[in-house]
């Protein structure tokens, strides 16, 4: 992809966001027009530090207020919640969690309250 091309697929983008376009579309193309810019100049995309990482390349959010979990990553694609607890080096993964129920649960006060409201929530659906 030459800066022709990419310029028109981030024109496009823009277009497509400022018409309420698919958003999980939107966010790949963003990934896509990044990673290509980093290709083309040559530059190696910087990936999240092994030990910053709660699943795959999906980055930690630590909590060190939180007495039981000990962080959480969200994965933007595919809706996925991952938590880790104190006592547990394993990432447990909450799917279809909406974009705004990772918000209530980042800006939960206690985020451990916060998990057990969300299991009862997606329990129900």
């Amino acid at each position: 992809m030459d800066e022709q091309e990419l310029d028109l697929e981030y024109r496009a983008l823009m277009i497509s966001r400022g018409q309420g376009g698919d958003a999980e579309y939107n966010l790949q193309m963003c990934f896509d027009i990044v990673r290509t810019s980093y290709e083309r100049r040559g530059l190696e995309i910087p990936s999240v530090p092994e030990d910053h990482r709660i699943y795959d390349e999906i980055m930690q959010v630590d909590t060190p207020e939180s007495s039981s979990i000990a962080g959480y990553g969200y994965d933007f694609f595919k809706s996925i919640l991952y938590v880790k607890y104190n006592n547990n080096p394993k990432a447990y993964s909450f799917e279809n969690m909406t974009l705004d129920m990772y918000n209530c649960f980042k800006n939960s006060k206690s985020k451990g309250k916060e998990v057990a409201r969300l299991r009862k929530e997606l329990a129900g659906k």
